[in-house]
């Protein structure tokens, strides 16, 4: 029994040793791959952001992973002169525009605020006589509120004896210009060349010359601000050649003039500047350094080049037959007193002694037109 029992013992004592020893037996470590630290290569555009879509962003590690990023929509616009067909915004019932066009964005078609413009845009705005009546126009007893005769063309016309400023002038016609005559000159919108456009509003310069009047009824004014000439311009002419409703499209200008050398005392010639005198005018004549500007595409004698129209043949502009139709018109800066510069019939920037009652000098208005 004894034997038995010491037996059983020793089994159990042999298993727990074997037991205990799997317990302690450390397993073999598994192996681990090695770290890597991507190496990114530049940011490349593989969709291109817009101005109406996201775009997209990536980049290449060596080892073949890929990153990408949004790109944020673009605020600019890819305007083109492709899309130049379509007329420009700033236009209405009340002045038209020609050869004035918007650059139009390709992507989502928004227009710039920039316009593109030909070089002879013009803005018709505005009604003025300026053409000798067709022959086969009849005149009616019918007027307007101007004084205008109805013609049988559905237009109207102004009525005007000739006093021509010498002999040999012929109209646009071919017609030789009679003094005394009456003649009919139909009354046609004003063309204006846009200057420049800026912040909603153009700065236009007439077309032609318009008029032919006295820069000053009198001599002894040495100031474009106290000028018959500005007078007339912002009164008759505003009135006759703008309805109501297009003189409100009209911005009013603060306008400086100069007003050249004054001689104090009569006397000794001791010639001084007066002071440059301020105005708020709707209508008004560009200046010396205006027309100097190349910004307005003046400063060249070919581009200030002006014809007289019809009506001013009539009403005693000086021109010559070999000028072409070209004639002399006033700015509004003075050289001295009673000497006042103008453009001439060849484009030339001088300075004629013409401020008293002369009529033989041509009016080319400017103004600021509202574009909005």
């Amino acid at each position: 029994m004894k034997k038995c029992l010491f037996l059983l013992c020793l089994l159990l004592c042999v298993t727990c040793f074997f037991c205990a020893c799997e317990e302690t037996e450390t397993p073999e470590p598994e192996p681990q791959a090695p770290t890597h630290t991507h190496e990114w290569g530049e940011w490349r555009t593989s969709i291109l952001a817009t101005c109406s879509t996201e775009g997209q962003e990536k980049r290449l590690c060596a080892c073949g992973e890929v990153e990408k990023r949004v790109v944020p929509v673009t605020q600019e616009h890819t305007f083109t002169e492709k899309s130049m067909t379509e007329d420009y915004e700033y236009t209405s019932t009340v002045f038209q525009t020609e050869g004035v066009y918007c650059y139009k964005c390709i992507v989502c078609g928004a227009k710039s605020t920039k316009p593109y413009m030909t070089e002879n845009a013009r803005v018709y705005f505005g009604e003025y006589p300026q053409t000798l009546k067709a022959s086969d126009v009849t005149i009616t007893e019918t007027t307007d509120s101007r004084g205008y005769f109805l013609g049988s063309d559905g237009a109207y016309y102004a009525k005007l004896s000739a006093t021509p400023n010498a002999s040999g002038y012929t109209f646009s016609s071919g017609e030789g210009v009679i003094k005394d005559e009456v003649y009919y000159f139909k009354v046609e919108p004003i063309a204006w060349r846009i200057l420049s456009i800026k912040d909603g509003s153009a700065m236009l310069l007439c077309d032609s010359i318009i008029d032919n009047r006295p820069f000053n009824n009198g001599y002894g004014n040495d100031n474009y601000a106290d000028s018959s000439i500005r007078t007339w311009l912002n009164s008759d002419f505003l009135n006759i050649a703008f309805s109501a409703t297009a003189q409100e499209c009209v911005a009013t200008s603060s306008i400086t003039s100069n007003p050249g050398i004054r001689d104090l005392t009569g006397i000794v010639p001791g010639y001084v500047h007066g002071a440059p005198k301020t105005t708020e005018d709707k209508i008004f004549l560009l200046s010396k350094e205006e027309f100097a500007n190349t910004a307005y595409g003046l400063n060249t004698k070919e581009a200030r080049k002006m014809k007289a129209s019809d009506y001013t043949l009539a009403n005693g502009i000086q021109a010559d037959t070999n000028w072409n139709g070209y004639a002399a018109y006033w700015q509004r800066d003075l050289l001295q007193r009673d000497n006042v510069y103008i453009v001439n019939n060849e484009g030339a920037q001088t300075s004629t002694i013409c401020v008293g009652t002369q009529n033989y000098v041509g009016v080319v208005p400017a103004l600021t037109l509202n574009l909005s």
